[in-house]
């Protein structure tokens, strides 16, 4: 007797909490997770053909897993940028005109922090000058780990043009 592949609907029913505990496991953030878990039923819907399909339920938890893996991969590539900005932007020679030079940049970076709003700046400062994360930011600023990356991304864009303005 051939065994029977189950509906989407009975893998859903079935699935949905393992598939969530794996893609949390993988990313540890819970929003992003449940984010992730949906977007893998998605895609398993649209190319739910049952001639295609042997192992539905395994093929589910592969697009979850590549999921969770393009997502990390999208969110070091951000913060190896924010970190490339942070080390270009100050200079570490000790001549003289290189400490005037860094002076000054140092004195545009404050003035761009004070320019932006209390959330990104503090969000910016605990990551750049405390080491956090984004968990722990999240836990002090009392908001979501989606909502740091915002602010951090917002901060960083607000700093690196006033950088900019400042160089010309």
């Amino acid at each position: 007797m051939a065994e029977k592949i189950p509906s989407i609907e009975d893998i859903v029913d079935r699935r949905y909490d393992d598939l969530l505990r794996f893609v949390r496991y993988r990313l540890r953030d819970p929003a992003a997770a449940r984010d992730l878990a949906q977007e893998a039923f998605l895609r398993l819907l649209r190319r739910n053909r049952e001639e295609l399909i042997e192992k539905p339920e395994a093929y589910l938890f592969r697009i979850a897993a590549n999921l969770a893996y393009e997502h990390r991969l999208h969110n070091q590539r951000h913060v190896n940028d924010a970190n490339d900005w942070i080390e270009s932007s100050v200079d570490r020679s000790y001549a003289p005109e290189a400490r005037v030079e860094n002076q000054e940049r140092i004195s545009r970076i404050n003035k761009a922090l004070a320019g932006l709003p209390p959330t990104p700046r503090a969000a910016l400062l605990l990551q750049r000058r405390d080491g956090l994360t984004y968990e722990q930011i999240a836990e002090r600023l009392g908001t979501t780990k989606h909502m740091v990356k915002k602010h951090l991304a917002r901060a960083m864009t607000h700093c690196r043009d006033a950088m900019k303005d400042g160089d010309d």
